[in-house]
């Protein structure tokens, strides 16, 4: 039983994406700037506030979104889920024809039979993206 857990956790494993290089920047920027003013809040009003509570728990939703932001390779597609699923995007396997990987920026272009999708991984999600595509032995052009 063990063996068949262990098995379908990894044909399903999340792949962590990251935001476009300014988008993120700016998104991290928000977490810290939430948090800090929480602190803020927190040191300089010696009463209860809502105003620690709003800006923690935004700085916490943030975060989990953030977070919650993968790929998704199984045998049939590729799924695409930013901010928890708030933005999601599916594509099927057999309909990409080439990815190329820019290792300076991170940037994968992902090209499909109609239309091209550009998304962001880490040097370490790029491998194993890479393995996954290898591991399903899809005729797909991939440039590195």
């Amino acid at each position: 039983m063990n063996i068949k857990a262990e098995s379908n956790v990894k044909t399903n494993i999340k792949i962590k994406l990251n935001l476009e290089p300014a988008f993120q920047t700016i998104y991290l920027s928000s977490i810290f700037i939430s948090f800090c003013v929480a602190v803020v809040f927190t040191t300089t009003i010696e009463s209860f506030n809502w105003g620690t509570v709003l800006f923690l728990i935004l700085a916490l939703i943030l975060f989990y979104l953030k977070k919650e932001t993968y790929l998704r390779i199984s045998e049939e597609k590729l799924q695409l889920c930013y901010f928890a699923g708030i933005k999601d995007r599916v594509v099927e396997l057999d309909n990409i024809t080439s990815v190329v990987i820019s290792n300076p920026g991170g940037e994968v272009t992902l090209t499909t039979d109609q239309k091209t999708i550009v998304f962001y991984l880490n040097k370490h999600s790029q491998q194993l993206f890479l393995q996954r595509l290898e591991k399903y032995n899809l005729n797909i052009n991939v440039v590195n």
